[in-house]
This record gives C-alpha cells, structure tokens and sequence, in this order.
C-alpha cells in the first residue's frame, strides 16, 4: 500500500499582505496591545491610544521602544519586525506573536522546581544580554515574562520603560510597584542593579530552594552592596546550588556509612571496610 503525506485541507482565508483580523487584547498606560493577521501570520502590534497618538512626547517614546528592541537579537526577547502605519490606528510597533502564558499564569499551573528553575536559568541569560547591550529594562515582573507553549522558553516582553545611557529623552522614575527597587522610584540614571532588585524579587516568587532564598537576599541589599551584574548572580545561585548538592550527598554518606561501618566493624577486617567505604565515596 502506497503511503502519501499531505495537509488535510480546509477552507481557509484568503492571504493578504495588510493587517486583517485586527483585535484588541489589552490596554495598559497609554498603549493599546493588538493582535492581527497579515500574509498567513499573526502577530502583535502596539499602538498609541487614541488621545495621545499625535502628541510628540508619547511618539518620542514609541520610538525610542522600537529603536531599543531593533538592536536585540535574543531568541528569549521577543522579535520587532517594524514600526509601520496601521489604518484605524495609527503608527504601530509590529512585533512576533507569542503563543503562550505569562510568566505570572506559568506560576500558578503548579510546575516542579525542576521545571521553574529551568525558566529561572533562561531568564538570567537573556538578562545578562539585555545588559550586555548597555539596557535597561526597568519592568521587570512576571507579567512581562512569556512562556511559549511549544518548548517552555521564555519571551521577554514589553520594553515600554526601558532606557540606556544613550538616550538623553524620556529620563524619569518608572517601574510597577512591587518590582522597582527603591532608588529607580526617585532617579532617572539607569542601572543595571535595578533590574538585578527585580529579579530578586522574581526568584522569590518562583520558589526555587535554598541556594536561590540565599542569593535573593543580597538583591535586595542597598546599591553599592547588590551584585554588580547579572553573571555574578548567576554564578552565586551556581555555586550555592553545588554546595547544597554536596553538602545533601555528605549528609548522606554519614547517615549510611555510619550504618555500614557498625554493619562491617563486626564481620570483616578493618583494611577491607576501608576500600569498601573508599569505593562508596567515589
């Protein structure tokens, strides 16, 4: 019997090359979030709401938006194909669509620490590049983190607030309470560490065991006493995890080898009970 592939066709709409299928997903601040179809594909677009989409200084700001998601090229930031004009409304940034939930619903699913440790892992490299690029996201929370539904990789999203030393307009305290470290409420200057506050408060809630509650803790120290960057928190929650890891297997060898050494003190010579336990260890 000659076995043939092929798609199980069904009605399907016609593609076109402008936006289709244009509907609203959320509004928030002074955007308005959307989603619509264009040349077999959806995707997200941003726009200004109405009462503001010609003033110069919210223009100004979608921009400059736009301009930092242009120089990001991360498999875990979410992709910009475009700042262009959409009719009915206005000029748009023009981004992936991302088929998943946030990081927030993700939470709330009842994942295993496995699993939430790998998001975790995820999320402090693509911080790391974000750094790396000389920006800073300033909004950082769950909200703003997708997790896809296909492969479980996160998307950061919404880079609205976020600011580099490059810029000279748009200079303000922003953030979402809750996340914003204390300084970034009352200084405009960008730094790193303020994100790095953020993220602090982002393992917590992810409940990720001792070796993060540890390194949590020092996100949360003043400026001059939090990590400097993110590879020096990364690299803390590492080598804290390998202490707790040995520290499990050492518990674990006194327990049981105390057994075995009562066990084999009564029938075997000293010398063998020493290779045994010797050969136990490695």
């Amino acid at each position: 019997m000659t076995q043939v592939s092929g798609f199980i066709l069904s009605p399907v709409d016609a593609v076109s090359n402008r936006f289709t299928k244009i509907f609203e997903l959320s509004t928030s601040g002074f955007n308005v979030l959307l989603r619509a179809k264009r040349n077999g594909q959806w995707w997200i677009l941003k726009s200004l709401k109405p009462d503001v989409c010609h003033d110069s200084t919210f223009l100004q700001l979608q921009q400059k938006e736009y301009d930092i998601l242009a120089r990001l090229d991360h498999p875990g930031i979410v992709k910009v194909e475009g700042l262009e004009e959409v009719e009915g409304y206005g000029r748009c940034i023009v981004m992936e669509w991302i088929d998943g939930v946030t990081l927030e619903e993700w939470l709330t699913q009842g994942h295993s620490g496995f699993e939430r440790r790998q998001i975790a892992r995820q999320l402090l490299q693509v911080m790391e590049y974000v750094h790396n690029q000389q920006i800073v996201h300033r909004d950082l929370k769950p909200a703003n983190i997708m997790i896809a539904r296909n492969g479980g990789t996160i998307k950061l999203i919404d880079f609205g607030l976020s600011d580099a030393d490059s810029y000279t307009i748009l200079k303000s305290p922003a953030g979402t309470e809750g996340y914003v470290s204390p300084e970034q409420q009352e200084e405009s200057v960008p730094d790193v560490r303020n994100d790095i506050y953020s993220l602090g408060v982002i393992l917590k809630e992810m409940r990720l065991g001792w070796s993060c509650r540890w390194a949590v803790k020092r996100c949360f120290l003043p400026l001059e006493y939090r990590y400097p960057n993110v590879l020096a928190l990364r690299m803390h929650i590492q080598s804290l995890h390998r202490r707790l890891i040995a520290l499990n297997c050492l518990l674990a060898f006194l327990v049981l080898g105390t057994s075995g050494i009562v066990l084999y003190n009564k029938v075997v010579k000293p010398e063998i009970l020493y290779d045994v336990v010797a050969q136990f260890t490695v």
